[in-house]
């Protein structure tokens, strides 16, 4: 007498449905995430960004206080990242391009700056450069979405066009 097996699987494959279902209407707001770390790493680094053309002499001082290789042209490569960083990610222009040489800068800084004040940010530590660095390399892997520059030139530039 297994009546209630036949009841079982029923409800297994009702859940099954539901959570296919919910998964699909998911599939819906996949751009949005992509979205929401561009704007935020764009914000991000742009306070920093304006901090260091405020002062472009002194970060090029911290640097050499760090032992930065060639600190002034270092400064200004990193200051121009950044400023293209917050540029190109606002607007999810060249995001995977962009993304490569923000997570070096966030390695370097983890390495060098924040390593040795642990995790927490609250001690300058090297929470918010990691968290970064992995936003950045989601972009590099995913690409920036659908809401993006970038999207908007594949679809304008690099998609066949219909002749109808």
């Amino acid at each position: 007498m297994r009546k209630s097996g036949g009841v079982n699987q029923k409800k297994g494959v009702a859940h099954m449905k539901w959570l296919l279902w919910i998964a699909d209407q998911l599939k819906k707001l996949k751009d949005i995430p992509p979205l929401f770390f561009r704007l935020l790493l764009s914000y991000g680094f742009a306070g920093p960004a304006l901090v260091k053309w405020h002062s472009p002499n002194a970060f090029a001082a911290f640097l050499t206080e760090m032992h930065y290789p060639v600190p002034y042209l270092s400064a200004y490569i990193a200051m121009l990242t950044e400023t293209f960083g917050v540029i190109f990610l606002f607007f999810g222009f060249a995001t995977r391009l962009i993304s490569v040489p923000l997570m070096f800068m966030m390695g370097v800084a983890i390495a060098t700056v924040h390593i040795d004040n642990g995790y927490q940010p609250g001690n300058n530590g090297f929470a918010i450069p990691l968290i970064y660095g992995l936003m950045l390399f989601s972009l590099l892997v995913t690409g920036p979405g659908r809401l993006s520059v970038d999207a908007w030139l594949k679809r304008r530039h690099f998609l066949p066009h219909k002749n109808t």
